[in-house]
Formats: C-alpha cells, structure tokens, sequence
C-alpha cells in the first residue's frame, strides 16, 4: 500500500508541477502505442485462474481511452508507418492502440468500444491459434502450475516428475520456491528455460495430474477468422504474433523462420490483404531475430520496451503495455496522473528485463 500511494503522490507531483509539460519521451520521434491482452468484464474473478497482468476489464480501457482522447489524436499502425519511413512529424501527438495474442473477448468488448468512440486499433493474431479451442502455451502453463499450488501439492516435485516422464532433467527448484505461491515466477522460469516443443510435452504431463477446466477454455478462447475478417474490414490492423507465440529468441533459426513466414501467408490468405506489422511474442527479440523478421517480408516490428535496433529501427518500434492496474491509485481508481507517467515513459522505462543483445541460439533442451 505505502508504495501504491508514494507512486501516486510522485505523479501528481510530477504532473501538477509542470514538469511533464517539458518533459519528452526517449524517443519523442515516435508516436505512442499502447499494447493490451485480454479485455475482461471482471478483473478479480477473471484473475482467479489468469495472469493478472493481461486483463484490463472494460470500464477501465473506456477510461484510459476517453483520457488519452483528450491529450493524442488516435492513429492506425499504417499512419504511423508511413510517417515514420518518411520523416515526416504528426502534427499532434498521436496515440495508437493494439492488442496481443488475438482472445476472443477483444472481439466482444474491445472492438465495440473503439467502433463506437472512432477509434483505429491493432489486433496481433497467433494464427495456428484462430479458431479452435486451444489455449496459449503461456496461459495454459500458468494455470496448470496454480492448479498444483491451489491443491497444496509441492509443484517442486510434481513438476521433476513429469520432467522424468518426457525424460529430461528439469530446473533445480528447492521446495519452498515452488510452494510460495508465486505461480507467475515460476512459470517465467520455465519459459526462460525451455523451449515450446518441450514446455507442450511437460504440460501434457501435467494434465493428467490437473484437467483443464472448460469454463476457462472458453473464456480464454482466441477468436475465429469470420471475427478477425469483421475486425479488418472494419479497419482494424490485423498483424502477426507468429504461428505458436513461440518466444523467437529461444528457438532454433529454423524454427524462427517458420513462426514468422508461415503466420504472415495465412494471414495474407484468409484476408488477402498485406500483413506489414509485426509483434514480438513477449516483446522478445535479438539481432538475429529482428534480421529475420525483415528476410520474412514485415516492414514494421513492435516490443514492449524501448530497446530499438539501431540499423533496423523500423522493426523495433517501443510500445508501452498497460493493464487493469497499471494506471490506478492506491484505492484502486484510475489515476489521470499515474496514467500520464506511464505514456511517458516514466514507470518502468529505464530497464527492460529481456536480453535483446544476445544472437539466436539453440535452447538447452
């Protein structure tokens, strides 16, 4: 709670002082985009079996809109791509919004929003994902880990044996890191570790000890092609989030080239249209991945920090991911003052916790 409040009295300070009156964004050339998940009607039901950092229930993205409304001219990913490849300046501050991963919900409660209020928007699809019923690696792992926590088995030893079962050695994890609750952190720890071949072979192991519940099946489920061609012909961007949301810096080069040409060609496809944008699954990217992702035909690539590859910059444009707690005071109430930190840059701007240094290599696994 302390922390809450002196978060929020340094961005009114910050705000009512005048200060962000001078104050520009690291890279003021480029326009802000914002990037959402899941657009949920609840947050802390929807939190119970989710990851709390992906939702944003819809009342608070209607306010986060309407504020950035007032201070940004709203603008498709295709504006700000021209602008950027010509040089030219907006002459307003310009704002675009997007979304990752392409779950169904955008479709219900994101979509009618931003078609009332005129608003462009971007919607990243996982195309081996549009219309079936299967859950992201991500979003399946966590619950599989909270289902083992919740049932106060010791996920430390759940988890080495079903590591044995697919006949690999899992990550050393003392009891009590496995116990605490901290289901997040250990899921990111395992997606660090493994590649997804690996992580969807333990997670059929782990099945056998927690079912999927099929209330969260549907509610987690990603939308259809006749929903993303209603969105696109409705002028929303529909780019790539690869095939499998593989996470491109822990995959082979070849592996790599699949996830990205083959989501770009089934796009095109189904909405015979150019797919020129491209998200980064987790916002990771390296050297070696950004090349490929030009080789695959993209003109633009986006993350979720502000690391920029200088010889390729048009492919490593920054954007700012926001959810349902992101731009809230201590009592839980949107914060005009915290959300005007967060468009600058000024929460979490300094440091981006992926290496994006590094070349592609080949996971342990």
């Amino acid at each position: 709670m302390m922390r809450k409040v002196a978060k929020t009295v340094f961005a009114c300070a910050y705000t009512w002082s005048g200060a962000s009156r001078w104050a520009t964004r690291p890279d003021a050339a480029t326009p802000l985009i914002l990037g959402y998940h899941r657009v949920v009607e609840n947050f802390a039901r929807s939190a119970q079996s989710s990851i709390p950092a992906m939702l944003i229930e819809e009342s608070m993205l209607d306010r986060q809109i309407d504020w950035l409304g007032r201070r940004y001219d709203f603008v498709s990913l295709d504006d700000i791509g021209a602008h950027l490849e010509s040089g030219e300046p907006f002459r307003r501050p310009a704002a675009a919004i997007t979304f990752d991963d392409g779950y169904r919900d955008v479709y219900w409660r994101a979509y009618p929003l931003l078609v009332r209020k005129g608003v462009p928007a971007a919607v990243f699809i996982v195309t081996d994902l549009v219309g079936t019923r299967r859950l992201q690696v991500y979003d399946k792992l966590y619950y599989l880990i909270e289902s083992l926590l919740r049932r106060g088995d010791s996920a430390s030893a759940v988890l080495a044996g079903a590591f044995r079962a697919i006949g690999m050695d899992g990550p050393d994890l003392a009891p009590s890191a496995a116990s605490n609750g901290e289901t997040f952190k250990l899921m990111t720890l395992l997606l660090n570790r493994f590649s997804q071949p690996t992580l969807c072979r333990l997670m059929t192991t782990l099945e056998q000890e927690s079912p999927l519940d099929q209330n969260l099946v549907e509610e987690l489920a990603p939308l259809d092609w006749d929903m993303v061609a209603d969105m696109h012909s409705n002028g929303v961007t529909i780019g790539s989030h690869t095939v499998t949301h593989s996470l491109l810096t822990r995959e082979s080069v070849g592996r790599v080239q699949v996830e990205l040409t083959r989501s770009k060609q089934a796009i095109e496809s189904k909405l015979k249209c150019e797919v020129k944008h491209f998200a980064y699954p987790d916002g990771r990217f390296n050297s070696a991945v950004v090349k490929a992702v030009e080789a695959a035909g993209y003109r633009f690539g986006y993350g979720i920090c502000q690391t920029r590859d200088a010889r390729r910059p048009l492919l490593t444009i920054p954007r700012k991911m926001l959810w349902q707690k992101a731009c809230v005071g201590p009592l839980g109430r949107f914060s005009g003052a915290i959300m005007n930190c967060q468009t600058q840059w000024i929460f979490g701007g300094s440091r981006c916790e992926h290496d994006h240094g590094a070349s592609a290599h080949v996971p342990r696994d």
